[in-house]
């Protein structure tokens, strides 16, 4: 099945630009969440995950934004992010 027929399950702030692959292993170009933009969000999905509404593999190649983690959605919309790892580029020039 591709990743564009998974695209319904997104919630209304988050949409996926240029899917490619299918839903358990797949990519977005782009993935915009509210005014956050991140490039290049890849997801290896497990069949039995689902069970428990896990996406253990997510990961960004956005170079302002790129990590890992494993994400869990709740009863309630709640969403867990477990084993996160990422690096952030921060605004501006510190200087010390």
């Amino acid at each position: 099945m591709p990743a564009q027929a998974a695209l319904w399950a997104l919630p209304p702030d988050v949409a996926c630009e240029s899917p490619s692959g299918t839903i358990w292993n797949g990519t977005c170009g782009e993935l915009h969440v509210d005014a956050v933009v991140l490039q290049g969000v890849s997801w290896q999905l497990h069949p039995a995950a689902l069970l428990h509404l896990r996406l253990p593999d997510i990961a960004s190649a956005d170079a302002a934004a790129s990590g890992h983690a494993q994400v869990e959605l709740a009863r309630g919309g709640q969403i867990s992010i477990a084993a996160l790892a990422a690096q952030i580029a921060l605004p501006g020039h510190l200087d010390w």
